[in-house]
């Protein structure tokens, strides 16, 4: 039972298993987008235990992760020039040594 329409593969130079717009490029596109979004949900579901585990290890954590944090300011002029000749007088005493 023959049914293709060639007859020889003389001086054919590529093969195609899928062509544009075939059912087998719409089912390979559909099958890498669900393994990304099962890999993506099993991630987020083994952080949550993750996090719900250390949690229960350490309470502290979970009262830590929900408070809202204070972007830091930059020191005073006051305290960093006392920290830069802090620094100065360190130098001195190392190069007198």
């Amino acid at each position: 039972m023959n049914t293709s329409p060639i007859t020889s593969w003389e001086g054919a130079e590529a093969y195609f298993t899928f062509g544009p717009g075939s059912l087998g490029i719409a089912v390979s596109f559909l099958a890498a987008i669900s393994l990304f979004v099962l890999f993506i949900s099993t991630m987020v579901r083994h952080e949550n235990r993750s996090f719900a585990e250390v949690s229960e290890i350490f309470p502290a954590m979970e009262r830590e992760a929900a408070q809202e944090w204070k972007p830091e300011t930059a020191p005073t002029s006051s305290v960093a020039s006392s920290y830069a000749k802090s620094l100065l007088v360190s130098e001195e005493k190392t190069q007198i040594l």
